[in-house]
């Protein structure tokens, strides 16, 4: 049966992948400031022929109560030196002229080009973009509001040159079976882990950013208006594959000069990057591009039900997704055919998948399959995938049913966090056999040969 998630925005009933609304709610007001013109007793007394008012005496102050010393500061990562040993055989390879051009011209490309986004200015060095609606056509949210994103310049490399990081934001999925997701965009950035510039574990600190925020609960790709009850009106919009490709197309009116281009998506982003990455290399066509996928790395239900990623795509209008030369691609009931298909097919692209072993959000509650299939699933087709493309793909499975690495604690208006409730993995803490996920994401960005599939299997 199907459900739409409550839409209050800040205190509806909680969901379990509803929690990441929270990204969604208006911050509290701030706080009014005392009135500076309020005295004290003192100050109603007779003032003294030609003298000035007695200004009014403060208050005593409250006690400070005892903390102790302050803590020291974090310290600097350490990544370590390169291990000694000849240098990495593989040459460098250049990406070839367009790679994508059949499968983007089969559909996939056809909102490339079209959209135009109004800037509505910048606050502490972060621009909002937001689209225009358009009808019954262009970028939108859910439940018809605008869709937009947000950019950021970084810092210059140390070579000079541009490093642009696109991140998918996590908004849970929406579909016949199931509705919970993300419906509206507030336009300020969410303080999330992999797009805060002071903090030291995060690789992408210092690069540019395009901020790509989820609000259809259709993983970037879905193309169809629904009209769930018959009424002739249609209750979601689910623009996805729109929103990503105008997102896109700012992305390149900004930074075009980037010489590495990173796609981080987490949960639903992690799927949609799949569909990011050959609109990318569309659009910069001599970048450097790499794609990491967070929880959402192309898991599917497998054989509990071959068909459902096929029929999940032919809901959400988004067959495009699946290239006319790998027809086979969804054939198991996973997208991992489909991510072999895109290292087959541009031999420059490199791919990094990171999920917890035992994902509870997606293994019991998305995909439905338990956590004990997700765990077996994800091992065995990520170290195939590993096999066939040694230093190209790579993945940190890592213990625990937590979802996403990247994100960080998701604070909301509810009064609570997701720790508070499923408990929360991070980049900066998270170990697997001695291999901290900060130094092997950082090998992975740096192209190191260091890199390679660190799995903690159950």
């Amino acid at each position: 049966m199907t459900h739409e998630a409550d839409m209050r925005p800040c205190h509806h009933a909680v969901t379990i992948l509803g929690l990441l609304s929270l990204l969604g709610c208006n911050p509290a007001p701030p706080i009014a400031p005392t009135d500076a013109g309020q005295a004290g007793g003192d100050a109603m007394a007779p003032s003294p022929p030609n003298s000035a008012p007695p200004r009014p005496r403060p208050p005593d102050p409250e006690p400070v109560p005892d903390r102790g010393p302050e803590p020291e500061p974090e310290p600097e990562p350490d990544f370590g030196p390169t291990p000694p040993g000849p240098p990495d055989p593989r040459p460098p390879v250049e990406p070839p002229d367009a790679p994508f051009a059949e499968y983007l011209a089969d559909g996939l490309g056809r909102h490339l080009g079209r959209y135009q986004a109004i800037d509505e200015g910048a606050l502490e060095g972060v621009r909002w973009h937001r689209f225009p609606i358009f009808g019954l056509v262009g970028p939108a949210c859910r439940t018809g509001t605008p869709f937009g994103v947000f950019t950021r310049d970084g810092r210059p490399a140390d070579d000079g040159g541009r490093d642009l990081l696109i991140y998918l934001q996590p908004g849970g999925a929406c579909w016949s079976e199931q509705c919970d997701s993300i419906w509206r965009i507030e336009p300020t950035l969410p303080a999330l882990d992999i797009v805060d510039p002071d903090d030291p574990y995060n690789p992408f600190a210092d690069w540019d950013l395009l901020y790509v925020p989820a609000c259809d609960g259709a993983l970037f790709v879905g193309d169809v208006d629904v009209d769930a009850n018959g009424d002739g009106f249609a209750e979601r919009r689910q623009r996805g594959l729109a929103n990503l490709s105008a997102a896109l197309d700012l992305g390149r009116a900004y930074y075009g000069d980037a010489e590495r281009v990173a796609i981080v998506g987490s949960s639903s982003g992690g799927y949609g990057a799949l569909a990011a990455a050959p609109l990318a290399r569309s659009l910069f066509p001599t970048a450097e591009i790499m794609v990491v996928q967070d929880a959402g790395i192309g898991q599917g239900r497998g054989e509990a039900d071959p068909e459902f990623v096929r029929r999940l795509l032919g809901e959400l209008r988004a067959t495009d997704l699946i290239p006319d030369d790998c027809p086979d691609c969804v054939d198991d009931g996973h997208l991992y055919r489909l991510v072999d298909w895109l290292l087959r097919t541009d031999p420059s692209l490199r791919i990094a998948a990171i999920t917890a072993v035992h994902d509870f959000i997606l293994g019991n509650y998305f995909l439905q399959i338990g956590t004990d299939a997700y765990a077996r699933d994800v091992i065995a087709q990520t170290t195939a995938l590993a096999e066939a493309w040694p230093g190209r793909y790579g993945s940190y499975i890592y213990a625990g049913s937590t979802h996403t690495l990247l994100v960080g604690e998701l604070s909301g208006g509810a009064g609570f966090t997701v720790d508070d409730i499923f408990g929360v993995s991070r980049l900066r803490d998270t170990v697997v056999d001695g291999v901290p996920a900060a130094w092997w994401l950082r090998w992975f960005v740096d192209d190191d040969r260091r890199f390679a599939p660190v799995i903690d299997a159950p």
